[in-house]
């Protein structure tokens, strides 16, 4: 979401990016979102948000780019970043649900992430733009092929430079 620049009465605009593949979409629209299957996920499934309360699950959602993952109508994964659309972005609460792990959707979500337009655009020529993900996401697999194993043990978070700027 963003605000018009240069309006008296500031109208909040939707700035949704989406992505398909075959049938599988991805979705920054926070609109599309499942709150209720997130929240499900993340208090019941993720151990890093093992009982997390469902207004503080709303709460970083709506301070945060999110990104949901569809196959059709129904949501089968979620990230979120926290960014400030010039320099910095970090990786939280990613998660596919089981039955679609392992087909490459979450790595294609990550790569989205990584290379997303609007944190581009803001950060034109910073050389310290970066996406930052905790270890968890790291040690389960979605930066392979951006990291090796041993800098994962070694630092609590992953920093991932977009493409051309290492």
């Amino acid at each position: 979401m963003g605000w018009i620049p240069g309006t008296s009465n500031c109208i909040l605009v939707s700035m949704a990016d989406e992505w398909c593949k075959g049938e599988y979409v991805i979705s920054t629209d926070p609109a599309r979102l499942d709150i209720a299957m997130i929240h499900k996920y993340l208090s019941a499934s993720a151990y890093w948000a093992m009982g997390r309360p469902l207004e503080v699950v709303r709460r970083s959602i709506d301070n945060s780019l999110p990104f949901g993952v569809y196959k059709g109508r129904a949501q089968i994964g979620f990230a979120r970043v926290v960014t400030d659309y010039a320099t910095f972005a970090w990786l939280a609460d990613a998660f596919m649900l089981p039955e679609f792990q392992g087909q490459g959707i979450g790595k294609w979500l990550i790569g989205l992430i990584v290379d997303h337009p609007r944190r581009h655009a803001a950060a034109a020529g910073q050389r310290d733009d970066a996406v930052l993900g905790e270890r968890a996401h790291c040690e389960h697999g979605v930066f392979v092929g951006h990291s090796s194993a041993a800098e994962i043990r070694q630092h609590p978070f992953q920093r991932v430079a977009p493409p051309g700027t290492v």
